[in-house]
């Protein structure tokens, strides 16, 4: 009887460790969704100096800087429409790298980490109609919410956005320092890769 007993109780303490290991497990690994941008529920317009109108729902996402003589500059604006998103408070924006440019050095891959800062776009656009000055002013008049560093060695970013924020307007990307680099993400409308498409963690 005194060794039934033992092993009930060993069987009672591994029960009850494997508890704690599962909740520990769940508090530190939550449960995630991703949420994918597609062509069936985002826009964008990509524009830069040579292409005056915008190029809408363009393969990737150019981001570098604006200069007075509007030299080798691009922007792109973001729009989605995921009802499931509207009431989440924060969300995990990923983002695959297609590109990281050296701007003076053409087909160099960018040798220095470069700062970006995540922006809310604070008025409405059309993807339509919005061309290079309309981006231009978008860019430099939205609310910056977040950042993020791209190094010359990441083939993705993550950042957490107030993804319920962006509803409205969307969101841009624009650079938050000198650094001569300029980077391009797989879009949500390039179907060949579809597997890079950008899209939001968030926490079940």
């Amino acid at each position: 009887m005194k060794n039934n007993s033992s092993k009930k109780c060993v069987l009672i303490a591994v029960i009850i460790v494997l508890g704690i290991i599962a909740i520990l497990f769940y508090l530190f690994n939550p449960p995630t969704k991703n949420y994918f941008l597609n062509s069936g529920n985002t826009h964008s317009v990509v524009s830069d100096e040579y292409h005056k109108t915008g190029t809408v729902d363009a393969w990737v996402y150019h981001f570098g800087e604006w200069t007075p003589n509007k030299a080798e500059t691009y922007g792109s604006l973001i729009k989605f429409n995921i009802l499931e998103l509207e009431n989440e408070k924060t969300a995990m924006l990923h983002l695959n790298i297609q590109a990281f440019d050296n701007k003076t050095i053409k087909g160099q891959r960018c040798s220095e980490s470069k700062k970006f800062n995540v922006k809310k776009i604070l008025s409405s656009w059309d993807y339509k109609t919005v061309g290079y000055s309309g981006i231009e002013n978008l860019q430099n008049n939205g609310e910056v919410i977040a950042n993020f560093t791209v190094d010359p060695d990441d083939s993705f970013v993550e950042v957490e956005l107030p993804v319920s924020e962006l509803a409205a307007n969307g969101f841009t990307i624009s650079q938050a320092d000198g650094v001569l680099c300029r980077v391009s993400f797989y879009s949500h409308s390039d179907d060949n890769n579809s597997e890079k498409h950008p899209y939001f963690i968030v926490n079940n």
